[in-house]
């Protein structure tokens, strides 16, 4: 009896060798990263709002963005989104509220675990365009059916110019394709910019992966922080590694 026949897979974490009849029916919850019909399972709003009364007057300042969920208790945004800092904000000098995660249909109280320090270069920036943050939940609060989510892994590179990439959002997921970047500190997909879009994740659906945050944009364009930040910034964030290892071309017949 001829041996079962065998194909080498490179997933996102860890190069595995398995029988073809086994590949066909993976575990849902392997870490390949996403189904690309839950990406909108990943995707969550982040919002803070802090009220300060002074006398007859009343402050009200809030920030909206969307959070990108990497599994276990963990989402990624855009640090811009939450770090109320006084070039965007009016309220900072009365101090910062703590962050809300909208997920699902649970409202969850979160608390920013690692974020960039933004910098005042005539106007708000991030050195080397690392516009991240970190945010953690009660992993307990969060809806039973997501957080039973096979984790995100990160692109080990970015997608080449013209592919075609998933965005998703606060307010849904949107295709896109990618465009030649136009500096050293941003990537870049042809998508309109809107408000809420800031936090939201730029997927490549070849490797099943997370290939960036988006930053900002404008009707022209978004721009999104690259995948070498992200990776950098989780690694160094987390102590497990959600980063994928450079994965093989499958042949043209395998694709799905």
């Amino acid at each position: 009896m001829a041996p079962p026949r065998v194909v080498v897979v490179c997933t996102a974490l860890i190069a595995l060798i398995l029988e073809a009849e086994s590949l066909a029916a993976q575990d849902a919850s392997s870490p390949l990263a996403y189904e690309i019909g839950r990406l909108n399972d990943f995707a969550a709003q982040v919002s803070w709002r802090l009220v300060h009364n002074e006398g007859t007057r009343t402050w009200v300042c809030r920030g909206e963005g969307s959070a990108v969920f990497l599994g276990r208790n963990h989402f990624l945004t855009a640090d811009h989104v939450i770090d109320q800092n006084p070039i965007t904000n009016e309220c900072a000098e009365f101090g910062t509220a703590d962050p809300v995660i909208e997920f699902g249909s649970a409202q969850l109280q979160a608390t920013v675990s690692k974020s960039t320090p933004w910098v005042d270069a005539d106007g708000l920036t991030y050195r080397d365009g690392m516009d991240l943050a970190l945010v953690e939940v009660d992993e307990r609060m969060i809806p039973v059916d997501l957080r039973s989510l096979a984790p995100l892994v990160i692109c080990d590179s970015d997608p080449p110019s013209s592919a075609h990439v998933w965005v998703a959002t606060e307010y849904g997921v949107y295709a896109a394709n990618t465009q030649t970047r136009t500096n050293d500190k941003f990537a870049r997909i042809d998508l309109a910019g809107r408000h809420g879009y800031s936090g939201g994740g730029v997927f490549d659906p070849e490797r099943h992966c997370l290939a960036g945050i988006v930053s900002n944009g404008g009707p022209n364009g978004t721009n999104y922080v690259p995948n070498e930040a992200v990776r950098r910034f989780v690694t160094t964030s987390l102590a497990i590694s959600l980063v994928a290892r450079p994965s093989c071309r499958r042949r043209s017949d395998e694709r799905a």
